[in-house]
């Protein structure tokens, strides 16, 4: 019952920011030039920018598919694997800080009958990929395009910085949970003992049980790290691929509206730039935020003319239009048949 509330909560949430952002953003915007604007749009262009965010969501469904068969030796179904990478991203999209993605898919992966613990050590080396790639690409990025940047950062530098700050916290916290999980193990473990004594726990022997097969994972999850660092290496290309297609959505937009002036990579780095800044703001899919700093940041890029049509149509095609896809894939795959019964039981 709670679980339904949070998430009935987080999808209000998520519709009230886009209300009160739609309203914030275009309460001055005549309606009839916004049309005209989606007007101009060259539809090849947009199939191209469509074409990107699918292409981000078949590597995200083969990423989940490979490094899983690496670390434990088993098969996903393409279809179920699919289904999992759908809801990874609508349970993202509609809690703050995208903080219910991977537990949601550990839940749905572990209802299938496959091992929790070993679902769940992929999903933590999935994440670290994604913030090694965020961090790298970002400093990349501004190193390489620092003037052009700054320039566009007016009012966002702070936002940035600790956008940048925060998730390099985040990579370390990763990284320490992979390399060394044992004082996290032991911490869990005294927390659950200490419940337990207090009565606040109904079978603290059982989370034990359960604790000591995460530790069991992790710990032949780093073996088949090390013995297969080419997968690893798999995984870093997979996640470095996936964030240049993101990336390339605002060009794509860029080239629907005939633009010029403004390089690639100029377009890759404002981009890097906007996601690193909105990244841990703890608001569902960033909405809002994601926004008001693409008017900002891409203002000098698109025009003032052209900076909200293309904000819009940005948007829709990297988060509100999967969003709806991911949806309807995340209730396919819940009407789909258990293989076995869950792993967590």
């Amino acid at each position: 019952m709670a679980s339904r509330f949070k998430k009935l909560f987080g999808i209000l949430l998520l519709l009230g920011l886009m209300g009160g952002t739609g309203l914030l953003l275009f309460r001055d915007v005549d309606p009839l030039a916004l049309i005209g604007a989606f007007r101009q749009a060259d539809l090849r262009f947009l199939w191209l920018a469509g074409g990107l965010m699918a292409a981000f969501m078949a590597l995200e469904t083969l990423k989940l598919r490979g490094l899983f068969f690496g670390l434990t030796g088993k098969k996903l179904g393409l279809r179920r694997s699919l289904g999992y990478a759908f809801v990874g991203f609508y349970f993202s999209a509609v809690t703050p800080s995208s903080t219910g993605g991977q537990p949601a898919q550990i839940y749905y992966m572990s209802r299938d009958g496959e091992d929790g613990a070993a679902a769940a050590l992929t999903l933590l080396l999935m994440a670290l990929a994604h913030q090694i790639s965020m961090v790298t690409l970002g400093g990349i990025f501004f190193a390489w395009q620092r003037q052009f940047l700054l320039g566009q950062m007016t009012g966002l530098g702070l936002l940035f910085l600790v956008g940048w700050g925060a998730n390099l916290a985040m990579l370390a916290g990763i990284l320490a949970l992979i390399v060394r999980p044992e004082p996290a193990l032991r911490a869990v473990s005294g927390l659950i003992s200490l419940l337990g004594r207090k009565k606040l726990l109904r079978d603290p022997w059982e989370l034990h049980r359960r604790l000591e097969q995460a530790a069991g994972a992790y710990g032949r999850g780093r073996q088949a790290a090390k013995a297969h660092p080419g997968r690893m290496a798999w995984l870093m290309g997979m996640t470095v691929s996936q964030a240049l297609l993101m990336y390339l959505i605002p060009a794509a937009i860029y080239g629907a509206f005939h633009l010029s002036g403004f390089s690639l990579a100029q377009l890759l780095a404002v981009q890097s730039a906007l996601t690193i800044s909105v990244s841990t703001l703890p608001l569902p899919g960033s909405a809002g935020a994601s926004e008001g700093s693409f008017l900002v940041l891409f203002r000098q890029v698109f025009g003032l003319s052209l900076v909200a049509p293309a904000m819009v149509l940005s948007r829709a095609v990297s988060f509100y239009l999967p969003l709806g896809v991911s949806a309807l894939g995340t209730a396919a795959l819940h009407l789909l048949p258990r293989k076995k019964k869950s792993a967590f039981r």
